[in-house]
């Protein structure tokens, strides 16, 4: 602290306008200084702590920098004053934005609708498909470029391929009950063994139950034991207890449906039309239905494991006329390994038809007329079984 008292002490304060400044650093350094009269008015205030006069100059530029002035030196030694040019700030360049690069990619497969996903993920990509070359072409940022062609060819694929073998069975209720002596006795003369030489008569009661009865089934997913299966039912078809009204094998690529239908093309009346001029006429419309088994399969193939979404329809015609159906209707998934049966049964149907037939114009005869008319009603009951195979 004493240093810098002394310090300030031995100084010298001056506090005169810039111009008589600018005289006595031109005085004391010996030089030539041009003044404007615009540093006329200018007012500074300096300590002075060194009697050496050569530092008055520099000190002097310091000086005129800060008010915004330059002190310059011509080439005669002469020194003038000029205000220091504003630097003009140069306009802010808009980044140039970055254009979309074009691609278009030839796919090997079917795949569009999942390339078209993948594209919707990504903002501001513009594509098209051109389905006469299977094609795709699209704009998209250079960033996303590399990995958008690589994730197509990894879409790029075959679409795996899986069989289902359908088989479709109806067993009258009124055969099984009329002829349960018969099964009583089948089973009492089939003596089958496995490969060790045990007996799987028990096997064979379980299918035949699971056909006839399902209600008293405990699962309905049969892998290794599945020719006990197909063995009861050749012989409940043999012998007329169970018919198998279908047996297709349907080929399904993965995630898409796949379906088959079993249906009667059924005539029913929409209206009746009179008329009566010489002669009264009457005329009836008919229209057209499909009555039946719808079955529909969605595989998703996933490694060793076939998923797949099954949808089963079931109409039965309660009354022909006037087309009166019940509807039956089961949407579920399931997961098979390949090889492996699945068993849907207890699938009640109920059917009525009522036919008349008549001979023309005899059966319009009053009263003889009942002579040359027919009419039946058919009624039956019985339980449809589903068994699908992944082969």
């Amino acid at each position: 602290m004493l240093l810098i008292s002394s310090v300030f002490a031995e100084s010298i304060k001056y506090s005169v306008p810039l111009r008589e400044f600018a005289q006595k650093v031109a005085t004391d350094n010996k030089v030539n200084i041009l003044i404007q009269e615009s540093v006329d008015d200018e007012q500074v205030t300096f300590f002075i702590g060194d009697k050496d006069a050569t530092v008055y100059l520099p000190a002097f530029k310091k000086m005129l920098y800060l008010k915004g002035l330059d002190l310059k030196k011509d080439k005669s030694d002469f020194y003038y004053i000029e205000p220091i040019p504003e630097k003009k700030e140069e306009p802010k360049k808009e980044p140039e934005p970055i254009k979309d690069v074009f691609h278009s990619v030839t796919l090997k497969n079917p795949v569009f609708v999942d390339v078209e996903n993948l594209l919707k993920m990504h903002d501001g990509v513009k594509y098209t498909y051109i389905s006469s070359t299977n094609s795709v072409s699209f704009f998209c940022k250079p960033e996303y470029s590399a990995e958008l062609l690589k994730s197509i060819a990894s879409l790029d694929v075959p679409y795996s391929q899986i069989q289902f073998k359908i088989t479709v069975l109806e067993t009258s209720l009124e055969d099984i009950k009329d002829r349960g002596a018969n099964l009583s006795a089948y089973m009492q003369s089939v003596q089958k063994t496995d490969s060790d030489g045990n007996s799987v008569n028990s096997s064979y009661n379980y299918f035949l139950n699971l056909i006839t009865m399902p209600y008293s089934a405990t699962t309905n997913v049969l892998d290794n034991s599945k020719s006990g299966f197909y063995g009861v039912l050749k012989y409940l078809n043999q012998n007329g207890f169970t018919e198998i009204k279908n047996s297709p094998v349907v080929t399904a690529r993965n995630q898409t449906e796949a379906s088959f239908s079993s249906v009667i093309n059924t005539r029913y009346s929409v209206g009746t039309s009179s008329y009566s001029n010489a002669s009264s006429t009457s005329s009836t419309s008919y229209t057209y239905r499909d009555v039946g088994l719808k079955v529909i399969i969605k595989p998703i193939i996933i490694e060793n494991i076939v998923h797949f979404d099954l949808t089963l329809i079931l109409e039965d015609i309660l009354d022909n006329d006037t087309l009166k159906t019940s509807k039956k209707e089961l949407k579920s998934n399931y997961g098979l390994q390949r090889g492996e049966l699945l068993v849907l049964s207890g699938i009640n149907k109920e059917t009525q038809l009522d036919s008349s037939y008549n001979v023309p114009v005899l059966s319009s005869i009053w009263l003889l007329g009942e002579l040359f008319k027919y009419e039946s009603k058919t009624k039956t009951n019985s339980i449809i079984t589903i068994a699908i195979e992944v082969l």
